[in-house]
């Protein structure tokens, strides 16, 4: 009877730990998306033949460097900081790079380093300069997977028009960051797809 119990119980705290983990990441998402700042990234034109991969779109964005004003970035840094500000059209641009967090807020984003180390010369108004690239932590962009086939057939025909925009909305609150939508030229994604 004594065994019983115990397999009960250890039954009762594997399951509340299974419902805890989801549930406290999905607090976390939603938390980000309701009391954090809302940022425009610019994006990249993507290859049309490999926007989708399963149910997700790939993104690329246009603001993936910053000026490098650290002393030294050691070899086994595998995420910094950058601060954010906003261009003169509302986008998000890297302008600061970091370390360590210098601060909670709005527009300090943790973002990761590539496997080779991130430092590149780069020319920046005709003065090369030596640049910290990194990869933002939303690159795909997941959807319903009765959406997926009719939003990339809206993607592809817009991305054919030059004067097309597309953007990332993106939260970010403390550092961490929550794609919620796509948007091309004002419309987000999903509601292109239902067209």
């Amino acid at each position: 009877m004594k065994n019983k119990k115990i397999l009960w119980i250890a039954f009762a705290a594997v399951v509340l730990v299974q419902w805890y983990v989801p549930a406290s990441m999905i607090f976390e998402r939603e938390h980000i998306i309701k009391y954090g700042k809302e940022w425009k990234f610019n994006t990249e034109p993507v290859d049309p033949n490999d926007v989708f991969r399963g149910k997700y779109i790939q993104l690329r964005f246009s603001d993936s460097d910053v000026k490098n004003t650290l002393d030294t970035i050691p070899e086994d840094t595998h995420e910094l900081y950058i601060r954010l500000v906003e261009d003169t059209n509302g986008f998000a641009i890297p302008s600061e790079v970091f370390l360590e967090n210098p601060g909670n807020g709005e527009d300090i984003l943790r973002v990761n380093i590539p496997y080779w180390g991130g430092s590149i010369n780069k020319l920046v108004d005709g003065v090369e300069e030596e640049r910290v690239t990194f990869d933002y932590p939303f690159e795909r962009f997941y959807m319903e997977e009765g959406k997926a086939g009719p939003a990339e057939t809206a993607y592809n025909e817009r991305r054919v028009d030059t004067l097309s925009q597309t953007w990332a909305v993106v939260s970010i609150l403390n550092g961490n960051a929550v794609l919620s939508d796509v948007m091309i030229d004002g419309k987000s994604v999903t509601e292109l797809s239902d067209e």
